[in-house]
């Protein structure tokens, strides 16, 4: 196989796979979850203001979560839509928020 025919292949291949994760994005395909479960009661002290963030809104702005919180909610993406993903109300550099365990 010649080096330009391996590059187009790989080019071809990088672009298949590009266009298949353009569509599964959230923003193409799913809505903000029905339902977020939490592993805590929402609390008067420091904290995450609000559940995680979904397209630029949050689960129950008013409530402040505990850090070490979890939050369950389905994933949205084309190969594991409807599994549960986690966040957690953490310190993950600017403070605490919501974000994805290590």
């Amino acid at each position: 196989m010649s080096i330009g025919r391996g590059v187009m292949i790989g080019a071809c291949v990088l672009f298949a796979t590009f266009a298949a994760c353009a569509e599964d994005g959230p923003e193409a395909t799913c809505d903000a979850p029905d339902h977020v479960t939490y592993s805590c009661q929402p609390t008067d002290g420091p904290g995450c203001s609000g559940g995680p963030i979904w397209r630029g809104a949050t689960d129950h702005p008013e409530n402040v979560y505990p850090a070490g919180c979890f939050a369950d909610m389905p994933e949205c993406s084309g190969i594991r839509k409807g599994h549960p993903v986690t966040e957690m109300c953490g310190n993950f550099g600017s403070g605490l928020s919501w974000g994805i365990p290590g």
